[in-house]
C-alpha cells in the first residue's frame, strides 16, 4: 500500500502523520515488510507530556510483525527527558 501525506492515526491522546509504503501478505501467517514515516510535527502524549514527533521511521524487517524495528534517535530530545526508542526523536513540547 502506499501512504501519502495526508495519512495519520488520530485519538485524544495523539495525533501521528504516516507515510511510506508498508506490505502486507495475508495467508496462513501474516508478513509484513516495508516501512512507515512518522512524518515531523505528530504529537503523542507520554510521561505526563505532550511530546512532538521531529522524525522516525518504524521498519518491519522482523520475523514477528508486532516487533518492527525502531531505529533509535535522540535528535532534538535533551538528555534530562525520560527517553524510548519507540518514541524515535521527539521533543517535549510545553503544556498551554
Amino acid at each position: 500500500m502506499n501512504l501519502q501525506r495526508g495519512v495519520r492515526i488520530r485519538r485524544s491522546d495523539l495525533d501521528i502523520p504516516l507515510s511510506g509504503q508498508p506490505t502486507i501478505e495475508l495467508g496462513k501467517t501474516t508478513t509484513i515488510g516495508g516501512a512507515i514515516d512518522l512524518e515531523p510535527g505528530g504529537r503523542f502524549q507520554s510521561w505526563g507530556k505532550t511530546w512532538v514527533i521531529e522524525a522516525g521511521r518504524v521498519i518491519f524487517d522482523t520475523p514477528d510483525p508486532a516487533d518492527p524495528h525502531l531505529p533509535p534517535s535522540r535528535r532534538g530530545a535533551p538528555r534530562t527527558e525520560p527517553w524510548s526508542p519507540s518514541t524515535c526523536a521527539a521533543r517535549s513540547r510545553p503544556r498551554n
